[in-house]
């Protein structure tokens, strides 16, 4: 009844050979089945962009939490 879930992915952008971005993230899932029709389920989700220097240009992340009920 319980499931969980993870990820990772990165990835760095070159221009001319020189790296000009660096990015990656993480992210957690995780569902809970209360019945055989309704679920709840929570997520967290981050990812951090660097430039070429090195320079942190953004850092976000992203919380959910909800209910699914298939009628």
């Amino acid at each position: 009844a319980f499931k969980v879930s993870a990820g990772y992915a990165n990835s760095k952008t070159k221009v001319s050979g020189a790296t000009s971005a660096k990015a990656d993230g993480f992210a957690l899932g995780a569902t809970y089945s209360l019945s055989k029709r309704t679920t709840v389920y929570a997520g967290y989700r981050t990812f951090k962009i660097k430039n070429g220097a090195g320079v942190k240009t953004a850092d976000n992340q992203l919380y959910a939490v909800g209910v699914r009920h298939d009628f």
